[in-house]
């Protein structure tokens, strides 16, 4: 069964796990128009030479659309498509002709036209990692091949390699850096291993080069990809779903978009989300526009006002709360999604005027949305993944279950904010104010229900809610009250975590509780953390460990006094020198080229370190990692870069100064600030032993 798909010129090369190629010479990719006019006009544009065929057929260019006559144009390859595409649109008037079927990825493109669900079941993988230090300097006599380190001369550690490959066969290669392709072959060249191939024949080529991009805000960095002859190459650093649910989770996934594994795993979730998308639309005969002209409804000032809106939101009291549950709604928005069955070709449709959207007053058809049939399978296999997960007791089968179900939440999590964004293929801006409007409306309503029962909400942020018994009331039991409200608004309410305590921080410049910033003690002794330091990847490890260490003093003493002696002994660590600087590591992505940065920022220090001393050029949207050593100097002496050189000097001042903003944190909720943590450490007083227990 075939898990990789390759192109060459014309001919399709399908690589089955048996490592067997079938050669197919005569796929044409297809690609659609519909046109205003007359379609013989569009074909005659249209030169042999370009294409292998025209011919005329019935599709539908919309969900609600009845199928019409379209020109479908067979090309001879895949570099045609664009080209051709770009053609079409510039010599004819805008708006007339459209196009559809134009920008799929190579591979998905021929599972999608040829109906075909790659190989996700039982693939072999070999992982392949290598320092960043190594690559720059194009030297292979480390490597770590499925967690053993080969520490021998490039040659020997090439022959083992090459063994390794022979007998295990792999359709998998998993690297920590898309470089390590071509350093590999090139090496395997200069040392006369002429036959020696990272895919199952000779030879690799590069897909595409390095480049930056925005994503909510943040600019990351794209690394180049490669291929190989046979085999998949999943590239650790650029891949979403590899980290967040590993290869269980993308193998999962292969399943449900028909991307094979290598597209697959470099794939965003909004990719994922559309190839669903795609492929269900393929079933139904349905055209994917090469460019969403969707445009936005009119409204009325009004209505645009109170659409402009997002999830509900209760502020939360600030403070420690005692005996506090945490309730959530099963995938609040795709379950909003369904049973109200929103979908670009049901809200506001043409054969209804009702007001059905609160707030609103959108009509929403009766008739059952394409997007409902998108969500439920996947909502209903992640409600079956976390039985089969409660009722599992081997850890292996465990972890599996859990990296499909993290899979499927990232879709789920993404398909609402997906209906507001601009380049969706099936998107609109109203399914996406309409989705807001009921979850508002359902809060509203949940809460009603919780203080009917006796209990007091003291937080809750679009589908979490956080609630205590209240004072002096006389309260129905949690899951009774859950079961009411699941009943009441057609969504399970389920009961997500009981706590000993938890506390909300308040935040730092602004009245009021900070929004998403607390910590607390589940009942099983768990603690969970959520926009503190621990949680922040640009804080040192050491950081990281002094604020758990403060936060279990809190769980004991409730005393901000006895946090703040803790603190003062890990400020002696720091200055005594006895904290290894492994764990001040600052790591931070970089959102611009060096020579961009107007500011002399410690993470822009430390690339130009890195290049001038090791000749290591750090890109836009890569994550650069290194130690302050003298917080007060400017330019590359006042940093190192870890990785690349080794150091045992730290500054004392800087990282204590971060060492106090996370004490802080912790003690806000008592009611301390900066002032009142410094006032204390600065006293001379005698201090109990006790006071270093937790230490």
């Amino acid at each position: 069964m075939t898990f990789k798909i390759e192109y060459y010129g014309s001919a399709v090369i399908l690589w089955s796990k048996a490592g067997e190629p079938e050669i197919i010479r005569d796929y044409n990719p297809k690609v659609y128009v519909s046109s205003e006019g007359d379609l013989e006009d569009v074909e005659e544009m249209i030169s042999e030479e370009e294409v292998s065929s025209t011919s005329i057929v019935s599709r539908k260019t919309g969900w609600r659309n009845r199928e019409e006559d379209v020109l479908k144009v067979e090309l001879r390859d895949l570099n045609q498509i664009k080209k051709l595409s770009r053609r079409i649109r510039r010599e004819t008037e805008p708006g007339k002709v459209r196009l559809y079927n134009v920008d799929f990825s190579p591979q998905f493109r021929y599972c999608l036209e040829n109906n075909l669900v790659p190989e996700h079941e039982n693939l072999r993988t070999l992982e392949l990692n290598i320092s960043r230090k190594k690559v720059e300097n194009e030297q292979i006599d480390k490597l770590m091949v499925n967690g053993c380190v080969y520490r021998e001369s490039e040659y020997e550690n090439l022959e083992r390699l090459k063994t390794y490959l022979e007998e295990k066969n792999p359709d998998i290669l998993i690297v920590n850096t898309s470089e390590l392709v071509p350093l590999i072959h090139k090496k395997s060249r200069e040392k006369g291993l002429n036959d020696f191939h990272l895919g199952r024949a000779a030879g690799y080529r590069q897909l595409s080069g390095g480049s930056n991009f925005e994503s909510y805000g943040t600019t990351r960095y794209s690394p180049p990809r490669y291929d190989v002859p046979g085999r998949a190459i999943v590239n650790r650093s650029n891949s979403f779903f590899l980290e967040k649910t590993g290869m269980q989770g993308i193998l999962d996934l292969v399943k449900r978009s028909c991307k094979p594994v290598q597209e697959a795993a470099w794939a965003s979730i909004g990719n994922i989300l559309t190839a669903i998308q795609v492929r269900h639309a393929k079933i139904n005969n349905v055209l994917v526009p090469w460019k969403p002209w969707r445009h936005e409804m009119f409204k009325e000032l009004s209505v645009l006002h109170r659409s402009d809106r997002g999830g509900f939101i209760f502020s939360p009291y600030t403070g420690i709360h005692k005996e506090v549950y945490e309730c959530d709604f099963s995938s609040l928005y795709p379950n909003i999604i369904c049973t109200k069955n929103i979908s670009p070709e049901t809200v506001r449709c043409e054969c209804h005027d009702t007001e059905d959207v609160p707030e609103l007053g959108y009509s929403i058809c009766e008739k059952k949305g394409y997007l409902k049939d998108v969500l439920e399978p996947i909502i209903n296999d992640r409600e079956d993944i976390k039985e089969q997960i409660r009722n599992c007791n081997d850890e292996e089968e465990k972890k599996k279950l859990e990296a499909k179900s993290d899979a499927l939440k990232w879709i789920l999590v993404s398909c609402f904010g997906y209906q507001g964004y601009n380049n969706a293929k099936f998107g609109r801006i109203e399914c996406h104010e309409a989705i807001n409007a009921f979850a508002r409306e359902i809060m509203m309503r949940t809460k009603k229900v919780f203080e009917r029962n006796g209990w007091r909400i003291i937080h809750g942020i679009i589908d979490s809610i956080w609630i205590k018994a209240a004072d002096g009331e006389k309260t129905v039991g949690l899951e009774e009250t859950c079961q009411q409200i699941t009943n009441e608004i057609g969504i399970k309410l389920e009961i997500e975590a009981e706590y000993d305590w938890i506390a909300f921080c308040p935040r730092k410049e602004n009245v009021g509780g900070a929004l998403n910033k607390y910590f607390g003690k589940r009942k099983n002794g768990d603690y969970k953390y959520r926009g503190v330091e621990i949680r922040r990847r640009n804080v040192p490890e050491f950081i990281k460990e002094s604020q758990k260490a403060m936060i279990k003093c809190l769980d004991r003493t409730r005393k901000p006094e006895h946090i703040c002696h803790l603190l003062k002994k890990r400020l002696r660590y720091l200055k005594t020198n006895r904290v290894d600087p492994k764990k001040l590591v600052i790591k931070r992505r970089m959102s611009k080229n060096t020579d961009e940065y107007l500011k002399n920022l410690k993470s822009v220090s430390a690339a130009k370190r890195a290049d001038k001393l090791f000749s290591v050029d750090f890109m836009k949207g890569e994550t650069i990692s290194y130690i302050v050593t003298d917080g007060k100097k400017k330019g590359i002496g006042g940093v190192s870069n870890y990785g690349l050189e080794e150091t045992k000097k730290y500054d004392h001042d800087f990282y204590g100064k971060k060492l106090l903003e996370a004490c802080e944190t912790v003690v806000s909720p008592l009611g301390w600030d900066m002032e009142d943590i410094k006032n204390f450490i600065s006293d001379k007083r005698e201090v109990d032993l006790r006071f270093f227990e937790s230490g």
